[in-house]
């Protein structure tokens, strides 16, 4: 074998043990999921709650920036506060 494939067999040495390392989970441990900048994406709104099974995570909490990147003006017009949602078409 040449020089590349022996360097290639080196670096895709990964045993079962190494793999499933830190997997399983001690039953008095609590394991916690933390996530952030979700953004207001369904996606990974839904990704982040179906952590907790994929993960077997006890605790799972959203750090910041879970809003969507929409900005509108809050208008103060003395008796009442109005805003106008722009969408794009």
């Amino acid at each position: 074998m040449g020089l590349l494939s022996n360097l290639k067999d080196k670096l895709n040495q990964e045993t079962t043990s190494q793999e499933t390392a830190g997997v399983d989970k001690d039953p008095d441990a609590t394991r916690i999921f933390f996530a952030t900048d979700v953004h207001g994406s369904t996606a990974c709104w839904r990704k982040f709650i179906n952590s907790a099974d994929f993960y077997d995570a006890d605790v799972l909490i959203l750090g910041g920036d879970t809003t969507g990147k929409a900005i509108f003006p809050i208008v103060d017009e003395g008796d009442k506060y109005t805003y106008t949602l722009r969408r794009r078409i």
